[in-house]
């Protein structure tokens, strides 16, 4: 059937389109805490603990989107 085909195909694309928003809101608020807590916690410039927070954060959002975000979904 072309139109459960089409359908599914949708369903596929929102699928793909919420895990996306939540990993890039997450990683989002993620990195402005761990930014924040290197900046109070630890006393480190703003310049380095942004710098270390987008680092290591946009390096976890990689490893979600590519296991997590764009798998196949069934």
């Amino acid at each position: 059937m072309a139109g459960g085909h089409m359908s599914q195909r949708i369903t596929s694309k929102k699928i793909l389109l919420a895990r996306y928003l939540v990993v890039v809101v997450g990683a989002f608020s993620l990195d402005l805490l761990l930014a924040m807590m290197l900046r109070e916690a630890v006393g480190l410039p703003v310049w380095l603990a942004a710098a270390i927070s987008f680092i290591f954060v946009g390096i976890g959002a990689y490893f979600v989107h590519e296991h997590w975000t764009f798998r196949r979904v069934e």
